[in-house]
């Protein structure tokens, strides 16, 4: 009796072991996804812009020369707006040395860039992103 459970016992561990051997990894699975661009730069942007109190909510996105943040500053530091954004250029020049950096912090940018954040967590390219950075670049220069 004793046998006939130990040989049960083997025989199901073995079953076990090589169903769960046969799957893809999460490594395999990672590499397997479509190639999305690296959004790594913008997010240590954010974390470094998110530390400003006078900041309320900050969205970045990136390309391979490019860093492109758009933020918005809590109502009682609304006239130290320049000042900020000074600070935030000069703080993401020395983060990130040969990157061209363009922030803005209007409000309709400030929402562009955050839906262009969600299009990349869904789906993007390099070419969609540059593109995208082209627009949000020539709308904060555009003067209203």
């Amino acid at each position: 009796m004793k046998l006939k459970v130990m040989s049960a016992l083997l025989l199901f561990s073995l079953i076990l072991l090589t169903a769960c051997g046969n799957g893809a990894t999460k490594a395999d699975l990672r590499n397997s996804a479509p190639d999305k661009p690296d959004q790594t730069i913008s997010i240590k942007a954010k974390g470094k812009l998110s530390g400003y109190k006078e900041i309320k909510t900050v969205h970045a996105i990136n390309s391979s020369d490019t860093l492109f943040v758009a933020f918005d500053v809590h109502h009682h530091h609304s006239f130290t707006v320049e000042q900020i954004k000074n600070q935030a250029r000069k703080d993401l020049t020395k983060m990130f040395p040969g990157r061209k950096i363009e922030i803005s912090s209007d409000t309709k940018l400030v929402t562009e860039t955050a839906k262009a954040e969600q299009e990349l967590r869904k789906s993007g390219s390099n070419i969609d992103i540059k593109q995208k950075i082209e627009w949000l670049t020539k709308l904060s220069r555009k003067k209203t």
